[in-house]
């Protein structure tokens, strides 16, 4: 082989893992999060259980019963502790636009005294935009009738000091955008737990979280059982 057609072929060898490379990038690079687009869509594994469990208990909720819908902090709320006829629909790692997908399949919420939400801390990890989290907003609250009650409750301040994830300014700006939104609904309050969890270095207080910055511990659960019971109280 002649050095010409040697250094030709080195060429187009080098060319090929260039462009290998850059296919292998685009391939790993992430999907944008602004895009509806759960973690925990109908075709998950989870997700699909615990709707499937939701389903089954949702026909036996009898009327005037309070409705929790959210992700995992919401699934490890005692829902007892603050309304007697109380059914948990949280699920771990649910986001906004995955409770749009399942909302309008509980019958009970036609009858429900009061829906709450709690939903929104998963979004902003993914860094969905907030315009795409308030549109989901909007269509799950689209989803309930001006007679129920509707409680939404500001997403939960972390601890910025844990992890690598920095949070808590976009749950700010999120949380002044969820008041505005209450505030325009008929029968509908907000509850702002900020100020109760934050410590002086406006992070989630070691003591509310269980050590991941993110989870409430019993001592935070507490402090928001305490404000939806307010919330929920006939009046208010």
């Amino acid at each position: 082989m002649t050095p010409k057609r040697l250094a030709a072929r080195l060429y187009l060898t080098a060319l090929h893992v260039a462009v290998a490379a850059l296919i292998l990038v685009a391939i790993q690079k992430p999907a944008p999060h602004d895009a509806r687009q759960a973690p925990y869509d109908a075709s998950k594994a989870h997700y699909k259980r615990m709707q499937t469990y939701f389903l089954r208990t949702d026909g036996s909720v009898p009327a005037g019963g309070v409705l929790f819908v959210g992700d995992s902090i919401t699934r490890s709320l005692h829902c007892p502790s603050i309304a007697a006829n109380s059914f948990n629909l949280g699920i771990g790692s649910d986001t906004t636009d995955g409770v749009v997908m399942r909302i309008g399949q509980y019958k009970s919420l036609d009858e429900a005294a009061a829906v709450v939400f709690a939903i929104g801390t998963v979004d902003l990890r993914l860094n969905r935009a907030p315009e795409a989290i308030l549109a989901d907003y909007r269509e799950a609250l689209a989803a309930v009738g001006p007679a129920v009650k509707v409680v939404i409750v500001g997403v939960l301040p972390g601890d910025d000091r844990i992890g690598g994830a920095k949070v808590n300014d976009r749950i700010v700006a999120l949380n002044g955008r969820l008041r505005t939104l209450a505030a325009g609904r008929e029968n509908c309050v907000y509850v702002d737990l900020w100020d109760s969890l934050v410590d002086s270095t406006g992070n989630l207080a070691p003591d509310y979280h269980v050590g991941d910055g993110l989870h409430l511990s019993t001592a935070g659960y507490a402090i928001m059982i305490d404000a939806l019971r307010e919330a929920l109280a006939p009046g208010t």
